[in-house]
């Protein structure tokens, strides 16, 4: 038979027990020349969890954007009408210093629609003197390509997707104030 006194202790010993599963795993070891992973892990988790944005704004699961490479120009990006952005392959280019001579790329692989309309943006905005893009259709069975047009023109960097086939778009852009000239490759897959 239990006594009063021995479930009290044990009521208090599950108390205690709980607070102390509540405050979470023990902050130091045994050995302080050896920290434990309980240790370090806490630190890690809070630092991610609560990266500075701003004095004003509060934590957000957005993605992170990397502040872009000075020696590269800016990515391109190709949208079609209500869809995601997906950047292109950076090929030849000139930009600041430096530049890159690049052969015939893949491109970046985007779905479209037939006769969507195709919006190419720069990621950070960088002012456009001119541009132009060249499509071509790519054969069914890989061998080669044919070319079919190029639109060019000043800003927006606006076309029209072409009729249902896989395609490969290349676009060429002169940035403003002489800063120099790159291109990107798309592949479209267009239904």
């Amino acid at each position: 038979m239990t006594s009063r006194p021995m479930v009290r202790r044990v009521s208090n010993l599950v108390v205690i027990i709980g607070l102390i599963a509540a405050c979470g795993p023990a902050t130091g070891s045994p050995d302080p020349a050896t920290p434990s992973a309980s240790a370090t892990t806490p630190a890690t988790t809070a630092t991610t969890a609560t990266a500075s944005l701003g004095p004003s704004s509060s934590p957000s699961t957005s993605t992170v954007v990397a502040t872009p490479d000075p020696s590269l120009p800016p990515d391109a990006t190709l949208a079609a009408d209500g869809g995601d952005a997906v950047t292109g392959q950076l090929g030849s280019f000139i930009w600041g210093d430096g530049g890159s001579d690049s052969g015939t790329l893949p491109g970046a692989p985007v779905a479209v629609g037939a006769s969507e309309p195709l919006t190419i943006g720069l990621v950070p905005l960088t002012g456009v003197a001119t541009w132009a893009a060249a499509l071509t259709r790519i054969d069914p069975d890989g061998t080669g390509v044919a070319p079919i047009g190029i639109e060019e023109g000043p800003p927006p960097m606006t076309l029209t997707a072409p009729g249902a086939g896989t395609w490969r778009l290349v676009v060429t852009v002169r940035f403003a104030d002489h800063a120099g000239s790159a291109t990107y490759t798309w592949r479209l897959d267009v239904r």
